[in-house]
């Protein structure tokens, strides 16, 4: 093959690929596994985050030892279920009654849940290692988890 017919060659590839336009794939949502606005920008703090950034699964799971986000008007802790590392877990003086994400946390040793609206306790029954649970101000009648 002479220069000329090579230069040819890849002027014409040049020409075709020309036209073709390379681009990222789309980014993918990050879906956020912390409904409650509170909640959220008060485990963005734990997570260094800005207090609005979604939240993973992922992320929740890195957080160890103590969280604390009481007295932030917060009405649903979902996303808690994930929180599977920490051991201290303050979530006193908000108002909620569903303590369910809270019942595979397994790791705890201390869950203050002191005056908000519980009424069942039994979604705490398998958390076996806790050794200082607040419960004061609730509407817990039944102490049977």
């Amino acid at each position: 093959m002479n220069r000329r017919s090579l230069s040819a060659i890849v002027t014409a590839a040049a020409l075709a690929l020309g036209g073709l336009t390379l681009a990222a794939p789309p980014a993918q949502a990050v879906t956020n596994v912390v409904p409650d606005a509170k909640f959220q920008a008060c485990l963005n703090y734990w997570l260094g985050q800005t207090w609005n950034a979604p939240i993973t699964a992922t992320q929740l799971g890195t957080l160890t030892g103590r969280v604390a986000c009481a007295q932030k008007g917060i009405s649903s802790f979902a996303g808690a279920e994930y929180l599977t590392n920490v051991t201290r877990l303050d979530l006193g003086q908000n108002g909620v009654t569903d303590i369910t994400p809270l019942a595979g946390l397994t790791k705890l040793t201390s869950l203050a849940l002191t005056q908000n609206r519980i009424a069942d306790i039994t979604p705490l029954r398998g958390l076996t290692g806790l050794t200082v649970l607040g419960l004061t101000g609730n509407q817990i009648r039944d102490l049977t988890p």
